[in-house]
């Protein structure tokens, strides 16, 4: 009963009220105050690196000579296999359409392609296991 009538005391009530109204406030706020405090403790750079653009365009010019090698060594074993009388004429053309989707956003897709097509080719197989696998 003691506590009862200490926490009714005028001063009790009002830090009570401020403490749910601070509650409240950052309810409301809180987000919008920690990107605040994150803005102020860490600043963004102050600009772009002037060589950025050029480092973008040297990762983008490796990216296209990787697909270019890539195609190239597709092309070979194509080409292996339709010495070795296999009909593959289809999968050149597939090939060279891969390689048309060298942009910024298809790279990506036209490495997978050309990934599997490689799987796709077919081949002329001795008929021999490797020594040591039992089947």
């Amino acid at each position: 009963m003691n506590l009862l009538l200490i926490l009714s005391q005028p001063k009790f009530v009002v830090a009570g009220a401020l403490l749910l109204a601070a509650i409240g406030v950052y309810g409301h706020w809180g987000d919008h105050l920690r990107a605040k405090w994150e803005r102020w403790r860490y600043p963004p750079a102050a600009s772009v690196s002037r060589l950025s653009s050029e480092l973008v365009a040297d990762s983008r010019a490796r990216q296209s000579a990787k697909l270019r090698a890539l195609h190239r060594s597709v092309s070979a074993e194509i080409q292996a296999a339709a010495e070795n009388g296999l009909d593959v004429s289809h999968l050149q053309i597939l090939a060279d359409a891969a390689l048309q989707l060298d942009s910024n956003e298809s790279r990506s897709a036209a490495i997978e392609n050309l990934n599997k097509l490689r799987l796709s080719i077919p081949s002329n197989h001795s008929g021999r296991r490797p020594a040591g696998r039992v089947r």
